[in-house]
């Protein structure tokens, strides 16, 4: 049976976020959830890793959408347990600075996407304010190349 130590090794997560912090709180696991967390580690490994990119909102949506994967990949008994943690540790920070603040978007991918990702959220409980603040950027970007 996995040891505590090796299953916060295992879900640690190299980009940055905190996984392991999010489960330190779990232990001892009872053995069906540390084979669910076993699991859960197996799959963030294996989603595709959000390419970098010198567009600053680009990169803030590949991150929120990398952070909202690992999350949606927990499985239902480990998101009663640290589902909350899970979130601030991947996707909560990211949407923070979407809904208060994008950046401007540098290039016209990075506007796109924005776009997108407003399309891909206006269902979600944050909708609204993510779609004006997100359209506010976007405007600002292609204001900005009008004048220019």
């Amino acid at each position: 049976m996995a040891d505590e130590q090796s299953i916060r090794l295992t879900v640690y997560d190299p980009e940055g976020s905190s996984l392991e912090a999010a489960f330190a709180t779990l232990a001892p696991l009872p053995p069906f959830l540390v084979r669910d967390l076993l699991l859960f580690a197996r799959t963030v490994r294996a989603l595709p890793k959000p390419l970098g990119s010198d567009d600053p909102l680009l990169a803030l949506i590949l991150a929120y959408r990398h952070g909202v994967a690992i999350h949606s990949a927990l499985p239902p008994e480990l998101q009663a347990l640290a589902g909350d943690a899970v979130a601030k540790a991947t996707w909560r920070k990211s949407l923070g600075t979407l809904l208060t603040g994008p950046p401007r978007p540098t290039t016209t991918q990075g506007a796109v996407e924005a776009v997108r990702c407003v399309r891909d959220e206006i269902h979600t409980q944050h909708g609204v304010a993510l779609t004006q603040s997100v359209l506010s950027a976007v405007l600002n970007h292609f204001d900005r190349r009008i004048l220019q």
